[in-house]
This record gives C-alpha cells, sequence and structure tokens, in this order.
C-alpha cells in the first residue's frame, strides 16, 4: 500500500518538473485558448446609431458577455475614423459613471470595431417611463452622478454633446453610466470645439449635432463656440425631464423642436408637474438659458446647487434675504423652533436665537463664498473639493470595502485635478496636497495605484527618488515612459535637507527627456524656486533654468540659451527636424528676472506663457505659433508683441491689437 503511494508521488512530482511543452498538452484550457479561431461571438443586436451597431456578444477569451460595436451596414469607409474616434476617446475617460471600453481593433475585412460593458439595465428614459411614483431625491441623485461624469470628462478637456435619457443606463446597485460618446469632442485650448465641426459629424450620422428637445441653442447653429456650458444645458434638460417625464421644448417635428430651441421657448415645467420647487425651477431654468454665459459656467456649480436644495441651503438662484434664509432655516431646524413655543420665556428667547442664527448662517454664507474666492486665486477649484472630501471622510468612520475604495478613487480623481491646476501656480501646495491626499487615499485603500504613483511622483519631485523607486518595486505605472523617467533617474535623498543649484542642475542634466521628462522636470525646478525665491534674486536661478532648456533641447539641432541680463533678456533658438519631438516649455522662465523674451527657429510652443513676468515678446524669427487664452491672451504683463509682418492672418492681427501693442518686421 505504502508502495502504490509512493508511486503516485512520484509521479506527480515527475508532472511538474515536466518540460514546460508536456505542461501545456497537459493543460486542456490552454489547449482550447490557442485553438481559438474567433474571439468574439455576437449574439443579437442591441442597439443602431448613426454610424455603428452594437451587438450583444461574448469573448471567447475572458468567458464574458461584452457589448461589440462595428460600422452599421453600409456605411462607407470614410467615415470608419469616426467610429475609431468614439472608441479611443470614450477609452481615456476612467470614471465608475462612465461606461468602459475594454478592446479596439480591426477584422480581417478591416472593419473597425471596440468592445465594451454590457449593460442589461434600463436606460433613464424607459426607467422614467416605468416609474408611477418616485421621489425627487432620487432623480436627483441620479442626476448628480451623471454631473460628476460629465465633470471628468471637462477635466480633460472633453465635451459629450449629447446628453439625453437614452444615453444615460440604469443599473442595480444604483449604478448609473453615461453611454454613447459618439458625438463628444475635444476641447482645445479651452476653447470647444465648434458647432460646425459638429456639423460635419452630423453629416455621416444624419443627425443634426445633437437630439433636438436635449441639445443647446448653440449647437444648432454653424460657427457658434461650444464649451462646458453646452453640456451643462444638456444637464439641465435631463434635469428637466427625469422631473417632469418631458423634454423642455415643444414640437411635432424636428424643425419645430429647433425652432423653438433657437428660441428660447421653453415650456414651464410647472405645466407637467405642478409641484415643482421654486428652487429646483430656478436651477433647471438657470441651466436651460437661451445665451450660454446666463447658465452655470461649469457642472460643479450646478452639483453644488443641486445637493444645496437637499440639504435645504440657499442655491445660488435664489436671493440670499433674510426671509427666503429664514423659511429654509425653519424647514431644516422645525421642530427645535417650535418647541420655543411651549412658553412665552421659549419663545422670547427662541426668537432671539433664531434671528441671531439667521444672521450667523448668511454671514457664514458671505464668509465662506469669500474664502472659496480666494481658495481659487491660491489653489485651484479643487481646494473646495479637497476640504469637502475631508469633511466627508471624517463624518463616515464605519465604511465597507468597496466604499472606501470607491471614496479612494474620488481622491485620487481630486489629487489629478490638483497637479493639473495648480502646479504651476502654486507648486509646493500643490505637492503638498497631493502628498496628503494620497495618504488619506492609501488609508482607504492601501492597494491603490493611482495613489502610489501619485506618491512616487511627490518624492520625485522631493528629489527623494530612493523612495520612488522603492515604491516602484510593487507599483508600476502603466505609461511606460513615465516609468522610464523615474527607473532612469539618479539615485538620490534629499527628505532632510534641500539640494545645491550643482545638485539640481546634474539631476537635470541626467534625466530622460520624453514628454513625462519634460514636465517632471520643469515641476522640480518650479518646486526648488518656490522655496528658495525668499532668499535669493531669481536671477540666481540662470544655471538651473538653463540645464533644463540644454537637456530637454538634445533632439533639436543647433539649440542656443543665451540671457542677457543687463538688458533682462533670454534668446531660445533651435530648429527642430521632427515635429513629433517634445519641445522644452516656458514654464521654467518664470524663474528669471526678465523684461523680454525672444524665440528663434521652429521648436517651441507657447506652453507655459502665462506664467512669465515679461514685458516683450519677440517672435519675429520664429515659425508661425498658435496664439490662444491659454498661453498668450490676457497675459497680465505682456505689453509688446514682435511678429513677422505676413506671417499671420488678419483676424489674429485683430486679437493681438485689441490687447497688445504689436510691431511688425
Amino acid at each position: 500500500m505504502a508502495d502504490d503511494i509512493d508511486k503516485e508521488l512520484w509521479a506527480i512530482f515527475d508532472a511538474v518538473e515536466s518540460p514546460e511543452e508536456t505542461q501545456v498538452d497537459n493543460s486542456p484550457d490552454c489547449v482550447e485558448l490557442a485553438a481559438l479561431t474567433t474571439r468574439y461571438e455576437k449574439q443579437n443586436l442591441i442597439g443602431q446609431g448613426g454610424i455603428k451597431k452594437v451587438w450583444a456578444a461574448t469573448d471567447n477569451c475572458s468567458k464574458r458577455e461584452i457589448a461589440y460595436a462595428e460600422p452599421r451596414d453600409g456605411l462607407h469607409p470614410l467615415f470608419y475614423d469616426l467610429l475609431l474616434e468614439e472608441a479611443w476617446l470614450t477609452a481615456s475617460l476612467q470614471h465608475p459613471n462612465i461606461i468602459k471600453v475594454h478592446d479596439v481593433g480591426s477584422t480581417e475585412q478591416k472593419r473597425p470595431y471596440f468592445t465594451m460593458d454590457l449593460k442589461r439595465g434600463l436606460n433613464l428614459a424607459q426607467w422614467r417611463e416605468e416609474k408611477n411614483s418616485y421621489e425627487i431625491d432620487q432623480c436627483l441623485d441620479i442626476v448628480l452622478k451623471v454631473c460628476d461624469a460629465i465633470e471628468h470628462a471637462h477635466s480633460v478637456k472633453i465635451l459629450h454633446l449629447d446628453i439625453k435619457p437614452e444615453n444615460i443606463q440604469l443599473e442595480s446597485f444604483s449604478e448609473v453610466v453615461v453611454c454613447d460618446w459618439g458625438l463628444a469632442r475635444k476641447t482645445d485650448d479651452a476653447l470647444a470645439a465648434s458647432a460646425e465641426e459638429t456639423a460635419e459629424l452630423d453629416s455621416a450620422q444624419s443627425t443634426i449635432g445633437g437630439t433636438p428637445g436635449f441639445m443647446a441653442p448653440e449647437q444648432t447653429e454653424k460657427k457658434s463656440q461650444l464649451n462646458e456650458s453646452t453640456d451643462v444645458y444638456g444637464l439641465g434638460a435631463l434635469l428637466y425631464f427625469i422631473i417632469s417625464g418631458k423634454r423642455p421644448v415643444d414640437g411635432k417635428d424636428v424643425f419645430t423642436l429647433i425652432k423653438a430651441t433657437q428660441n428660447g421657448d421653453i415650456t414651464p415645467i410647472k405645466q407637467h408637474y405642478s409641484k415643482i420647487p421654486a428652487a429646483l425651477n430656478q436651477i433647471i431654468m438657470k441651466c436651460l438659458s437661451l445665451k450660454p454665459e446666463q447658465r452655470y459656467q461649469d457642472v460643479r456649480s450646478l452639483s453644488d446647487d443641486i445637493r444645496a436644495f437637499q440639504r435645504l441651503q440657499p442655491t445660488e438662484c435664489q436671493k440670499s434675504s433674510i426671509i427666503q434664509s429664514s423659511w429654509l432655516f425653519y424647514k431644516r431646524h422645525h421642530l427645535l423652533f417650535n418647541l420655543s413655543l411651549c412658553s412665552l420665556l421659549l419663545i422670547l428667547s427662541g426668537s432671539w436665537w433664531f434671528s441671531q442664527q439667521i444672521e450667523r448662517e448668511v454671514n457664514q454664507k458671505k464668509a465662506e463664498k469669500q474664502r472659496a474666492d480666494d481658495a481659487e486665486k491660491l489653489v485651484g477649484k479643487t481646494q473646495t473639493e479637497l476640504e469637502g472630501m475631508a469633511e466627508d471622510l471624517l463624518l463616515q468612520k464605519d465604511l465597507d470595502e468597496s466604499t472606501k475604495k470607491a471614496r479612494s478613487k474620488e481622491i485620487n480623481d481630486i489629487t489629478s485635478l490638483i497637479k493639473a491646476r495648480t502646479m504651476y501656480v502654486k507648486t509646493i501646495a500643490a505637492v503638498n496636497a497631493m502628498e496628503q491626499l494620497s495618504k488619506i487615499s492609501l488609508t482607504l485603500d492601501p492597494g491603490s495605484h493611482m495613489a502610489w504613483h501619485q506618491m512616487a511622483e511627490v518624492h520625485f519631485i522631493k528629489l527623494n527618488t530612493k523612495m520612488t523607486k522603492r515604491i516602484l518595486k510593487h507599483y508600476t505605472p502603466e505609461a511606460p515612459e513615465l516609468l522610464k523617467v523615474f527607473l532612469s533617474c539618479p539615485e538620490v535623498d534629499f527628505s532632510d535637507k534641500r539640494p545645491s543649484r550643482k545638485d539640481l542642475i546634474d539631476f537635470i542634466g541626467a534625466m530622460e527627456y520624453n514628454s513625462y521628462g519634460h514636465i517632471l522636470a520643469q515641476r522640480i525646478i518650479l518646486y526648488n524656486f518656490e522655496s528658495r525665491k525668499r532668499r535669493h534674486k531669481s536671477i540666481a536661478f540662470k544655471d538651473i533654468v538653463k540645464a533644463y532648456f540644454e537637456a530637454g533641447s538634445q533632439k533639436i539641432t543647433s539649440f542656443e540659451f543665451i540671457l542677457n541680463e543687463e538688458e533682462r533678456a533670454l534668446i531660445l533658438n533651435g530648429a527642430s527636424p521632427n515635429p513629433e519631438i517634445t519641445s522644452p516649455r516656458l514654464f521654467t522662465v518664470s524663474c528669471l528676472d526678465l523684461d523680454k523674451l525672444i524665440l528663434k527657429g521652429n521648436f517651441c510652443t507657447l506652453t507655459g506663457l502665462l506664467q512669465t513676468t515679461i514685458k516683450v515678446l519677440d517672435v519675429s524669427e520664429h515659425a508661425a505659433l498658435k496664439f490662444t487664452l491659454n498661453n498668450l491672451y490676457n497675459h497680465p504683463t505682456i505689453e509688446t508683441i514682435i511678429i513677422k509682418k505676413g506671417m499671420y492672418d488678419s483676424k489674429t492681427l485683430v486679437n493681438l491689437k485689441s490687447q497688445f501693442e504689436v510691431i511688425e518686421r
């Protein structure tokens, strides 16, 4: 008996120690996977749009159900790029309330496709039709999740442009998902795509740049600029629909709907739902304003007003009057107020206390608004979001694991916003905020890769690359170019001391300069400059700034960095043989005490120019540059622009001359 057991054990040992090919032969699952000839099996058609149709399908590799999108029958191959553009744009959005793209590819017939989550629930239109009764708060919670998704898209400069009930999917466990980003567009330097560009897409889809009844007025006209307020209109129309079950404009056909939209003929929601609270009605009508400038200018402002309404607090749409504040205060504290009526003494004392509380609340609201304005000027809008998140976490201590991970994800998103908005304005404040938020995120979810990546970058900027590399042993960034910068840098640790200028120059010179390398090098320089500038003149940073430009322009031919300290002028001259080469940015020029910046050659963009304090910009010997709100217009100090005669069109010249003295050479 013992011999039989020994033989069986030796047989198992031989199987484990056998060559790799034997192991594969003995693995039925591997054999089955290797034999697959068709990865996706389409089951049934679940939807069809302007350029695509979507199937419920099975992924034979992962053994799961997915949605499979491909060009609709008869679509000309010229429009295949539209399908791929939608797939890639949607894939770039990583948010729990946005549909997730899994795979993008092309069939043997060269027909593009992409796969995504398969949603089995109802869309918002179906859900609303089935609802005989509903709570307004339930409707608002759904809209707030849609707002979170759209706000995330706006944070990476993407507009949805087709917000409607059919594109909002409701799943179990209160999951809300924004789908169909086929009309979405990236904005360009904070200026949104024009309606004319959207119309070009519409001609392929046989639509008009949106859905009549839910699209903004500016989407119906060519040449109109679309921006965040365009999606705010769509959110207002969605809010109108979920409350009333109707579209905000009436019409028997498309042309009537478009005409009503263009004229701002909004049907009063009280005709459909007479119990609509006045404050909520004001929020909806502000979103649906005919003129974009009269709407909420960003989704965060809309979300804040909806949440204020839910908390029975005054919204921005309401007048900050004593009567209005008193009524809202009473609704929140009616029990305490009614108990004060039990006796004359309680009535008198309660009335006095009540009036004091009202005054304190009004003053507190004004003070909070002032602090919010100051915070936006100093560290960006995300500071208010950070405070709100911290307060929310303190109030909710006992969270389940899924909730902790969701909160950790929210904090990571806020951290990304802080890094994007404030890093080049208040570098130390941004880095410190990143560090603190990443610690909170890791407390909630120790396995959060994003939080570890943020922490690794914080240590990198602080020149503690030993810690960065230690983190990377367990948490590797998904971007290989970023990982290359992290791993190829010198191993240093300045956590307990400040690096000297030579230390900085040596480190900057040794970095890998791909697109991530340029960004990180700038942040390192700005972080150290901000910590030193109170004790040193900015001109003392010239060698460090020069080191960045020289190291970052190694692939640019004949690059020159010439600083004339007497004339307070800097010349940057270089020729780029390849437009794909990442050129040095101008953020670090803010570390120099300059009056004039001269750009020559063809290597440069104006990214980072707004942070400089120059008075004269000379681009007369540089290839034509693109002037935008994000890089030149509204510059706080520039007085004179020198350009080459005949290089720029009349519209650009008019815009330049409206703000600067323009010299043509």
